[in-house]
C-alpha cells in the first residue's frame, strides 16, 4: 500500500495462505491468522506464550506515513534483543550471567489489512530453555491483577493490611501462589501507582485522610 511502512517478512512467508475465519479463541498462531483486532492478536499470542514457558512484549509498532495511524505491530520474547552498554555502567552491580535479553528471536508480527489484522510473521525458535508451566505465571509479562484482586486488595489495605499479608490472603483464596498472577511487588506498585494518582490528580485532602485513617488502624 503506498505510503505506508511495510513490515519485514522472511522469504518463506509471502506467498503463505490466509485463513478465511476470525480469531474465535487462543489456537496455535500461525501465519495468515485473522483478528479484528491487534489486542486480541496480543491476547492470542500471550496465551500461547503461557502454555509454551515464556512471557511476551510488544516490542514496536510500525506507523503508516499518510495519517500515522497503526498498520502493524511486533511481539517478542521477553528475552529478545540486548541491554546497551551504557545499561551496565549505570547498574554496576548488574551481573551478566544473569542477563534476561540474550537475543531471542521468537516473535510474533501482525499487519493490518482493511479493517483486519493478519499475522505476517511468526517464529517459533528460541534461543534459551523455556520455563515450567508454574514459572511461567511468574514471569513479568504474564503476571497482572485482575479487577476483582483490585478490589479485594483495596478492602485490606483500607483495613491496615500490608502487602505481603494480602498476597497471603490472596493465595487463600485461590489455592497456590501460582494461580494468583502476581506476587507481593505487583501488589505494592499498584497501591503505590493508585496513591501517586491521588496526589496527581490534585486531591490532597482525600490523600491526608487515606493516610490518616491508615495509620490509625496500625498497631
Amino acid at each position: 500500500m503506498e505510503g505506508l511502512e511495510d513490515l519485514e517478512f522472511a522469504e518463506n512467508e509471502k506467498d503463505q495462505p490466509m485463513k478465511s475465519s476470525l480469531y474465535k479463541g487462543p489456537p496455535e498462531p500461525c501465519i495468515g491468522l485473522i483478528f479484528e483486532e491487534w489486542e486480541d492478536a496480543q491476547s492470542c499470542y500471550k496465551a500461547y506464550a503461557r502454555r509454551k514457558g515464556f512471557s511476551i512484549r510488544k516490542n514496536r509498532a510500525r506507523r503508516s506515513r499518510t495519517d500515522n495511524s497503526v498498520i502493524g505491530v511486533e511481539f517478542c520474547c521477553h528475552r529478545e534483543g540486548f541491554r546497551r552498554p551504557s545499561y551496565y555502567k549505570k547498574h554496576k552491580d548488574a551481573s551478566h550471567s544473569s542477563e534476561t535479553m540474550i537475543g531471542c528471536k521468537a516473535t510474533m508480527h501482525v499487519t493490518k489489512d482493511d479493517e483486519k489484522w493478519v499475522v505476517s510473521k511468526f517464529e517459533t525458535e528460541h534461543n534459551h530453555v523455556l520455563c515450567s508451566p508454574k514459572s511461567t505465571l511468574l514471569l513479568r509479562g504474564n503476571r497482572g491483577i485482575t479487577r476483582a484482586q483490585k478490589n479485594l486488595i483495596d478492602v485490606l489495605n483500607d483495613a491496615g493490611v500490608p502487602p505481603r499479608k494480602i498476597v497471603s490472603v490472596l493465595e487463600q483464596e485461590n489455592g497456590v501462589h501460582s494461580q494468583i498472577g502476581c506476587m507481593t511487588m505487583d501488589v505494592q506498585n499498584y497501591l503505590g501507582n493508585k496513591r501517586r494518582k491521588l496526589l496527581k490528580d490534585g486531591d490532597a485532602q482525600r490523600m491526608y485522610n487515606y493516610f490518616k485513617t491508615f495509620q490509625s488502624k496500625c498497631p
